[in-house]
């Protein structure tokens, strides 16, 4: 009998694929939290600090702004303000720098910003990368100063109060260091460095405020730290704290009660009031590059599973996770070939059609997708067949979809955490999810089929390092499952960037 092969096969690819039942773990829908947002500081607010503790501006008139002249006179003391507000992942430029860095440590679609990984001369790098905008401020303020304390003369201190205003690609201690680098490396002009700033961090429930308010004195080539406080305690005295100095520090932790006090019940937001530490993400030349939020230290008392995350992947329901293909013996061949009035799609022999599964296969591979033949008994076979169930080849697929669904609901069901593995198992497919930050589309999954029956094991990559969250990995790891005729599947979600 002859038939046409270009026919076949694409009547067999337009054949239904398997989708996951869309009520059986189905990914939530996770919205975006509505975070209460905090008000940056602004000029005003410090007008006000120093105003309190008796100081007061240099100069009044704002049309003298663009004169180099510091903002603020205290005692001795004078003092240039910089509010650092630029996003530090923001400027193209900035980001093809930091994606040059780290692709040379990993080449997956999706990488962490972690200065950690690198090496100690590319931690140099990706500082320098970031301290472009404090160190624009820094020579700014240097000229400032002293241009004001030629006009006052002899005996003040020159002071720059430096605010990490909405900078978040840097934490505290990464913006003090920054700071300190950049006046030591920039200037002489600069005596003391005040770094201080207001770090807000939220799940959407839960929330948390650090304000630190660090003096340092600046010594030639010197790295003595006068002030090591990172956490909001303002009223700790330092060996170069004067009393002007102390007077500086009371006003602030005067103003930051009053500040906090108002974003815990004041529900207007200035124009410019900012969300959360969240995190940060950019793309270059189709790789995404995510600086994770910090974890916020502490369990969720809302959420007892863990901090909820959000999905923006675009993935609203289970994607296809396989090309299936019945598996048929040389008997179940023979039954359906009788059977159907169709079988030309069966070929004219079982050796035929098993290289055209072979062939089927080379033809498909799909990493995310994978060709998938599913064994199918006489038996059941034969029923459906008398029973009038199946008469097709079309039919014959659909019931391979059925059983491949059976299956692999099955196998999500059993799957278990390989922590929570006790005994030890000779063969089994490892699902390994990296999770990173608070959506799930950075996600990075690997799959690999164990084989313990060597003494020395067997590890076979099937996929790693894909784009795709968990929910996802463990029915993609369920139908290789399928496909090698294993019967677990263990998981290990590493967390060490989560949303915790």
């Amino acid at each position: 009998m002859s038939w046409d092969h270009k026919e076949a096969i694409r009547d067999y690819k337009a054949r239904p694929r398997f989708h996951m039942d869309n009520k059986l773990d189905r990914p939530e829908q996770i919205h975006m939290y509505d975070f209460a947002k905090i008000n940056r500081l602004t000029e005003s607010d410090f007008t006000g600090i120093f105003e309190a503790a008796g100081g007061k501006r240099f100069s009044n008139d704002d049309s003298k702004e663009k004169d180099l002249n510091a903002d603020y006179v205290i005692g001795n003391i004078i003092v240039e303000l910089k509010l650092v507000e630029e996003e530090g992942f923001e400027k193209s430029a900035r980001q093809q720098k930091l994606s040059n860095l780290f692709t040379k440590y990993n080449n997956s679609p999706v990488v962490v910003i972690d200065p950690n990984t690198l090496t100690y001369e590319d931690q140099r790098k990706y500082f320098n990368i970031l301290e472009g905008p404090i160190k624009t401020h820094v020579k700014i303020a240097s000229k400032q100063l002293k241009s004001t304390s030629s006009m006052l003369g002899e005996g003040y201190k020159k002071v720059l109060l430096i605010v990490n205003n909405g900078y978040s690609a840097f934490g505290i201690d990464e913006f003090k260091a920054a700071v300190d680098k950049r006046v030591k490396n920039d200037t002489s002009n600069i005596d003391y460095v005040i770094s201080c700033g207001i770090y807000y961090y939220s799940d959407g429930f839960d929330s948390f405020v650090l304000a630190p308010f660090e003096i340092k004195e600046i010594y030639d080539k010197a790295d003595t730290d006068t002030d090591t406080d990172t956490d909001t305690d303002t009223d700790t005295d330092t060996d170069t704290d004067t009393d002007i100095f102390k007077d500086i520090r009371e006003s602030w932790s005067i103003f930051l009660n009053q500040y906090m006090t108002k974003f815990s019940t004041d529900t207007s937001k200035e124009r410019q009031a900012r969300l959360p530490v969240l995190d940060l993400e950019f793309e270059v030349n189709e790789v995404t590059f995510v600086k994770p939020s910090p974890p916020l230290g502490k369990e969720s008392k809302y959420f007892a599973a863990g901090r909820q995350r959000i999905n923006t992947s675009g993935i609203d329901d289970y994607p296809i996770v396989a090309m299936t293909f019945p598996k048929l013996s040389r008997k179940s061949w023979g039954l359906v070939k009788d059977a159907f009035e169709d079988s030309r799609y069966l070929h004219e022999s079982y050796e035929e059609w098993a290289k055209f599964s072979l062939d089927e296969e080379k033809k498909n591979k799909n990493n995310i997708q994978p060709f998938v033949p599913v064994p199918i008994k006489f038996d059941t076979l034969l029923r459906h067949i008398e029973n009038g169930c199946i008469t097709n080849f079309i039919d014959l697929c659909n019931y391979t979809n059925e059983l491949f669904n059976d299956l692999i609901h099955e196998l999500i069901s059993l799957a278990r955490n390989v922590d929570d593995t006790r005994i030890e198992l000779e063969k089994y497919i490892l699902l390994v999810n990296q999770e990173i930050g608070r959506d799930k589309k950075n996600d990075l999954c690997s799959i690999y089929s164990i084989n313990n029956t060597d003494k020395l094991g067997v590890l076979e990559t099937l996929l790693e390092n894909e784009q795709i969250f968990f929910e996802h990995g463990l029915s993609l790891a369920s139908a290789y499952a399928i496909k090698k005729n294993i019967g677990i599947v263990l998981h290990y979600k590493d967390k060490r960037y989560a949303w915790t």
